[in-house]
């Protein structure tokens, strides 16, 4: 097998591209991402209520749309976390 370092000899790197990645930029996609997720998770909360409704008292479409609903709320829980932590790590408030 061949060497790392002869590998990173054979290497030229000045023609490597250049990455303008600033906090800015990564707050503003993370920004969309985590919003994304919010209003997706809004959605399958709806959706869950619907399934509710129509049940017509059946348990197991009950226990379906409760399962829905609990698990779009750990979504919620959890996106909210994540982007909490997120402006922690990069030092600003949300």
């Amino acid at each position: 097998m061949i060497s790392i370092r002869i590998l990173a000899a054979l290497v030229d790197g000045t023609n490597l591209p250049r990455v303008d990645a600033s906090p800015a930029k990564l707050q503003d996609i993370l920004s969309i991402i985590f919003g994304t997720i919010g209003a997706l998770a809004f959605f399958v909360m709806v959706l869950g209520g619907f399934k509710y409704v129509l049940s017509g008292g059946d348990p197991t479409k009950v226990a379906t749309a409760k399962s829905t609903i609990i698990y779009a709320g750990v979504g919620v829980v959890v996106a909210a976390s994540a982007a909490i932590i997120v402006n922690f790590v990069l030092g600003r408030t949300p």
